[in-house]
């Protein structure tokens, strides 16, 4: 620190008395690409500072200050990457989800929705039992075929074989 940086006025610490709502993010005159950056660049953060820390690309995150749609993802991708830095930056993700609203779609529900047994009607049990009896078939006939090479190279001894075995092998 330098004699320059004592003389300027410490920022106060919020408190969570003084907290009641996230920074709204979104300003009318400013795109949302162009808040973000704002934001960030208000906290000092460079790109590769706000990659670093959301684990998104460089070149992801500049598409989303620089208002290029077409070069994100779409869909949850999209909706994780406003998510996590909007929270890096402190900032509230709802404007910006709602104005990506086409980009983002309607999600609905979560895992239980695709677990649904609803969805297993559509499915063939039949021929589920099928393949199964066919794998055990197939390391049946890998079993045996192991022991009858461990039998033929002497690794297993005749003498702890069965009789009626050891009368077929000779």
């Amino acid at each position: 620190m330098t004699e320059a940086d004592l003389d300027q006025p410490q920022q106060s610490v919020p408190t969570m008395e003084s907290i009641t709502e996230p920074p709204v993010l979104v300003q009318a005159s400013l795109s949302i690409g162009q808040a973000l950056a704002e934001k960030r660049l208000s906290q000092k953060l460079t790109i590769e500072d706000v990659s670093a820390r959301i684990k998104y690309s460089v070149r992801f995150i500049q598409a989303l200050e620089s208002d290029h749609w077409d070069d994100l993802p779409s869909g949850l991708a999209l909706r994780g990457l406003i998510k996590s830095y909007t929270r890096l930056l402190g900032a509230d993700a709802q404007p910006a989800e709602d104005a990506l609203k086409d980009r983002i779609g309607v999600i609905r529900g979560g895992i239980a929705n695709h677990t649904s047994t609803r969805s297993l009607a559509t499915h063939e049990t039949d021929r589920t039992q099928q393949s199964s009896v066919g794998w055990l078939a197939l390391i049946g006939i890998v079993v045996v075929a192991a022991v009858a090479i461990a039998i033929s190279q002497g690794i297993i001894p005749k003498a702890l074989l069965p009789h009626w075995l050891g009368a077929l092998v000779k």
